[in-house]
């Protein structure tokens, strides 16, 4: 077995372990539900922060193509209207 086929297994089998303590914690009483005690409206506010982190890196990739992208659009175009 290669390691990466070893590290996937590895990986595989970490990720049904977490899944079957996370069903085991889902049963448990309310107040040990929480990860590393955190509440459900910080949880909240933490996956705001990271869709809002990760819409604006997305945002500044494009924003950083943005004029190369016009410039190919004029290239097309003109290579378009002298056929």
């Amino acid at each position: 077995m290669t390691a990466a086929k070893q590290i996937e297994y590895a990986i595989a089998r970490q990720l049904i372990r977490r899944d079957a303590t996370q069903n085991l914690s889902a049963q448990a009483p309310a107040c040990s539900q929480h990860a590393h005690g955190a509440s459900p409206a910080r949880q909240l506010w933490a996956d705001r922060l990271i869709a809002v982190l990760a819409a604006t890196a997305g945002l500044a990739v494009v924003g950083s193509f943005a004029e190369e992208l016009l410039w190919l659009v004029v290239a097309v175009a003109t290579v378009i209207t002298l056929k």
